[in-house]
């Protein structure tokens, strides 16, 4: 017996370590490190249950007092109870949006012998912080009968035995005061605190009476008690001796639907417990798990406090009662109680150390206890959020900026971090209840304010929730996540847009009513659906108009109001409709989202449709003229035009220049002059040149233009106001004109251009002369007789061209000196002689010489230069 007894408790602290570990923070935002955390399956957000409803129902008979719980554990129970309840509720009630969402805590006990009374009615847990919950817990204790100083006053309503059969007559009483359950909703747990074995008169029923007894039972439970959203978990105390627990286990399994258990970490729906440590243990973990909360195991030695924590409680369920925890901070100051260190049960079975907002880093704990037979808890209660924007006038695509403050449950600031390890990373989503679509947020955490800061743009309309992720890192650099969904949410309502459409205008002449063939203008703006008020989008959407009667349908905007503009070329007359289809773009994905649809009419008047054609104007430029214009408009690097003309013929004469239009409607020309407009020729400087009045001839409408200087000009043509009910279709082809001389001109200013170029030739020619190398002195030709026979002066230049007299009788008939481009004083020689076969000049004689060192002979002849004349022979 001792063995089965002592391999039946190392199976349920196996399975306590593990539920310890693997647990999960939820409504208080309880975190473990991010390396630990097993999967989550999202909740349906319809579908939690906010309330919550536990009884107790403790069996007070005199085997518990005298053998099986001698601590008086199922005295310390019940508060203890209470108080997770209301830590509970303190932190689901600060966390986001479960503000908005009806939250009901409830707690009863049960307290029974051989007869049962009601310990505690029902009692609405609902502390708005921790002060509030010590005033509600002293009014608890004293209304009560909880503890052992209540037990006398217990002891004459229910007698002395053990009657589980009135226990639950007396828990279906509470049950039938109490509102009824709507799609298993409260939670209900009820929590029986037993050694096991039903007894009358102080006997232990035995077989077969008890398989009865113990079927009446479970069709009590099943029948009024357990139905969805409802657990019963029985714990059995008995000592070593396993009296009881051996022979009632198997209906208790039944009873409590042990074999429906089916997730991980629930714990055993019956379960016996041997130790003291065990007790509260368990009573812990069914708690935690039905209230979704957890707690991690603790060791004697070092514990690391991760950074932003409201609360940390370290819960030590003792071997002996005398036995105590000790907590050591980071500075190695021994934490004693104070105001932000909570210190209960010292001698009492259970003792606690709450450290309230405790600063990161490691902490020892010590325990005087020799036992291993013990169990040391650490609960973790994150701080929460609170929305501190207006998140109450949301529309799609619009722009909000979002603050959300990280405090405690009594709504101060968290203490600030400045310690880089301790950075908080946020991550946020927005997810549409309609769409099921997720986007993420830009969200990030300031660490100088203390908030989570940002802009965001809702894109889904309706239910929205806005979900945070944070994560921070412990001094051992393991990762913890400081909120997670759903208990830093906020349920957000996203309101739709609608489209709004003004009166069309006609866009032509705001005078007249929208007519056929006539653009018009439409204001169109978004609306929010619920207030009615126009907003500005912060993503430019993509509208789309239809509608069959029109062309050109865009629309263009917004303005600094928000007001769009929507045109379009009305074809027909009549009532005539529009669909105006708006969608934008979600600016994580670039999906497509929906906006609005509008359907419009507008009334159409009957109208006229007029095509103006400007295409042409006379004296246009062709052949070389164009030429000729062309390269001079690439040289001077001026834009090409669309046409030239010739406004002027040799310098004075001035044609006029005619601008050509067609004015039709449909194949019929129009012969109203009063939808033609002014024409101007505009230069980049001076005055412009207007246009005479329009003629019209053979089909033909002509604007003449009179003197226009010569120039580049941009055709500007301003039209009147056209007559309600006409439109006007331009074609203007013509933009810039280019007014150019005739070709006349042109032939004048080359032919000048080729006499300036040969005069300029000839007057450098005669500087080459006149100032490179100069000469001065006489030529001379001499016979064989030394005769001068010929000569010729040279006076100050370095070019000469001397032609032998015909009456000279020699057969040198010319001399030529060029002395341009040589050394100072040498010159080119040629000398030309009469060929009598020809009787044509001929060069004779092509050299380089010194002119002072001239002395030479061409046949019977010797040319000679000399400074004076007297030096020439005669």
């Amino acid at each position: 017996m001792a063995m089965a007894t002592c391999f039946r408790k190392k199976i349920i602290l196996f399975v306590l370590t593990c539920l310890l570990v693997t647990l999960l923070p939820a409504s208080s935002a309880q975190a473990m490190p991010v390396t630990v955390l097993p999967a989550q399956v999202e909740a349906d957000e319809e579908s939690v249950c906010t309330s919550s409803q536990v009884v107790l129902i403790i069996d007070q008979s005199q085997s518990m007092d005298l053998r099986n719980d001698p601590n008086d554990l199922r005295f310390y129970i019940p508060m203890y109870v209470a108080d997770i309840l209301a830590r509970n509720y303190i932190n689901a009630r600060m966390t986001a949006n479960r503000l908005d969402r009806p939250m009901t805590v409830q707690m009863a006990v049960i307290q029974f012998a051989s007869k049962a009374t009601i310990g505690l009615d029902w009692t609405t847990i609902s502390p708005v912080d921790y002060a509030a919950w010590q005033g509600q817990r002293d009014q608890i204790l004293a209304q009560g009968l909880l503890t052992a100083d209540d037990y006398l006053s217990m002891v004459p309503l229910i007698s002395n035995g053990t009657n589980m059969q009135a226990a639950f007559d007396k828990v279906a009483e509470l049950i039938d005061r109490a509102a009824p359950q709507v799609e298993g909703c409260p939670r209900r747990t009820y929590l029986m605190l037993t050694d096991g074995n039903p007894d009358s008169n102080g006997d232990p029923i035995r077989e077969p009476l008890l398989g009865e007894y113990m079927d009446n039972v479970k069709s009590l439970v099943d029948g009024k008690l357990l139905g969805d959203g409802s657990a019963l978990y029985v714990t059995a105390i008995n000592d070593s001796s396993d009296n009881y627990w051996r022979v009632t286990e198997k209906y208790w399994m039944g009873i409590t639907h042990e074999s429906e258990r089916t997730e991980l970490d629930e714990p055993e729906r019956a379960a016996k417990v041997s130790t003291r440590a065990e007790i509260g243990l368990r009573m812990s973990n069914i708690v935690n798990f039905r209230l979704d909360r957890g707690v991690v195991n603790a060791q004697v030695g070092p514990n690391v406090v991760p950074p932003y924590l409201e609360r940390v409680i370290f819960t030590f369920f003792k071997p002996d009662r005398d036995n105590v925890i000790e907590l050591t901070d980071p500075q190695g100051r021994v934490l004693t109680a104070g105001p932000d260190v909570v210190v209960t049960g010292l001698d009492e079975g259970i003792q606690t150390i709450e450290l309230i907002r405790p600063e990161p880093g490691i902490y020892q704990l010590a325990t005087t206890a020799s036992s291993g037979d013990y169990y040391i808890t650490k609960d973790m209660i994150f701080i929460k959020t609170s929305m501190q924007s207006d998140m109450s006038r949301l529309y799609q695509f619009g722009c909000f900026p979002i603050e959300i403050s990280l405090v405690d449950s009594e709504n101060r600031p968290i203490p600030r971090y400045d310690d880089p390890r301790y950075a908080l990373k946020v991550e946020a989503t927005l997810k549409s209840a309609a769409s099921g679509e997720s986007m993420a947020l830009p969200l990030a955490y300031d660490s100088a304010t203390g908030k989570i800061t940002g802009i965001f743009t809702p894109v889904y309309t309706g239910d929205n929730q806005l979900s945070i992720t944070a994560v921070a890192m412990d001094d051992y650099q393991e990762k913890w996540t400081v909120l997670k969904p759903p208990f830093a949410d906020f349920d957000l309502y996203v309101d739709r847009l609608v489209i709004s459409t003004g009166e069309a205008e006609n866009a032509e002449n705001s005078a007249c009513s929208p007519a056929q063939y006539s653009p018009i203008n439409m204001p169109v703006q978004f609306i929010v659906a619920g207030s009615g008020v126009p907003v500005n989008l912060c993503v430019k959407p993509e509208i789309e108009v239809k509608g069959k009667s029109f062309e050109s349908l865009q629309v263009i905007g917004p303005d600094a109001d928000g007001v769009y503009t929507l045109s379009g070329l009305p074809q027909n007359s009549g009532e005539q409709s529009l669909l105006i289809t708006a969608v934008g773009a979600n600016p994580t994905s670039g999906q497509l989202v929906d906006i609005a649809t509008a359907s419009t009419s507008v009334a159409l008047q009957p109208g006229h449709q007029y095509d103006l054609s400007i295409h042409d104007m006379g004296m246009r430029t062709s052949g070389l003229l164009n030429w000729l214009n062309r390269q001079m408009t690439k040289i001077n690097g001026d834009p090409e035009p669309d046409v030239r003309v010739i406004g002027r013929q040799l310098f004075f004469t001035r044609p006029q220049v005619t601008l050509k239009a067609s004015l039709m409607e449909g194949n019929t020309p129009a012969q109203s002059s009063d939808l033609l407009p002014v024409a101007q020729l505009v230069p980049q400087q001076g005055e412009a040149v207007q246009a005479d009045g329009w003629q019209y001839s053979d089909g033909v409408w002509n604007a003449v233009f009179q003197s226009v200087p010569l120039g580049q000009y941009d055709l500007q043509l301003t039209y009147p106001a056209a007559p309600c009910g006409a439109h006007i279709q331009v074609n203007q082809t013509l933009r810039t004109v280019r007014v150019v001389a005739g070709l006349g001109e042109w032939i004048v200013w080359l032919v000048l251009g080729l006499l300036a170029l040969i005069g300029l030739v000839l007057l450098i020619c005669w500087l080459l002369c006149r100032f490179w190398n100069p000469a001065s002195g006489w030529i001379g030709v001499l016979d064989n007789n030394n005769h001068t026979v010929w000569k010729f002066t040279l006076e100050g230049s370095s070019c000469w061209n001397l032609e032998k007299p015909a009456v000279v009788n020699c057969s040198i008939v010319r001399i030529k000196i060029y002395g341009v481009f040589h050394i100072r004083g040498f010159y080119r020689l040629r000398i030309y002689c009469l060929d009598p076969n020809t009787n044509r000049e001929k060069l004779v004689i092509d050299v380089i010489v010194n002119l002072k060192e001239l002395n030479t002979r061409v046949g019977g002849y010797r040319i000679k230069w000399v400074q004076d004349l007297n030096q020439l022979p005669f």
